[in-house]
């Protein structure tokens, strides 16, 4: 599954960033403190970037398999029929009255004729954290057991949209962090993005996307 390929690469990139701050933390050649925060809010980043890849990932390995199946909106799962038709109210935000007859027209034909149904997810982003993570499980009926309080996530998205938008400096996001402090966000985002994928496997190898007979 591509989901367990992108967490494996994302998850080495993070040891090993973890790592190179535990030995530079020890060494007498530590680098001086204004950069040694910038270095701690980087790890941030580097947690963020594991978190939404996997996420997607997941999103993209289903979207994939149900393409490649051919899936219909009548062989389709009740989870399935839902984000269906969520692909076409999407659609309707904003379309005049000729625009809108014509998406419902869509909807209606391919809910009838029973063509494979054009299977699309909305994007994460930047807003991946645990509540995310379980709203997409729940949606799809992904199986999805983790119980991790999901706060270190949270403060890990929180802290890469700050610095990502300007909201905080680097510094500013360093000077609370520690490599102890980043090892247990690092810890938290492992229990959750590895159920997920695990999750999806599972729903994946058992068909879950098909309707029940």
């Amino acid at each position: 599954m591509n989901a367990r390929i992108v967490y494996t690469e994302r998850l080495r990139e993070v040891d090993d960033y973890l790592a190179y701050l535990t030995t530079s933390e020890l060494s007498p050649n530590r680098p001086r403190a204004s950069i040694w925060r910038v270095l701690l809010a980087q790890g941030v980043l580097m947690l963020y970037n594991l978190v939404e890849a996997t996420t997607t990932a997941c999103v993209q390995d289903i979207v994939g398999e149900v393409r490649r199946k051919g899936l219909t909106y009548k062989g389709a799962s009740e989870g399935m029929r839902e984000l269906h038709v969520k692909h076409y109210v999407r659609k309707l935000n904003g379309a005049g009255p000729k625009a809108s007859k014509k998406i419902v027209s869509d909807l209606l034909e391919a809910m009838a004729a029973g063509t494979p149904i054009p299977f699309e997810w909305p994007r994460l982003e930047g807003n991946v954290d645990l509540r995310r993570m379980r709203g997409l499980a729940a949606t799809a009926a992904v199986p999805f057991e983790c119980s991790v309080p999901g706060d270190e996530i949270k403060y890990v998205k929180d802290k890469r949209n700050s610095l990502a938008h300007g909201n905080e400096s680097f510094a500013d996001v360093g000077q609370d962090l520690t490599v102890g402090s980043l090892t247990d966000k690092r810890d938290e985002c492992c229990t959750a993005l590895g159920a997920l994928v695990m999750g999806v496997e599972e729903f994946i190898n058992n068909a879950s996307y098909l309707r029940a007979v």
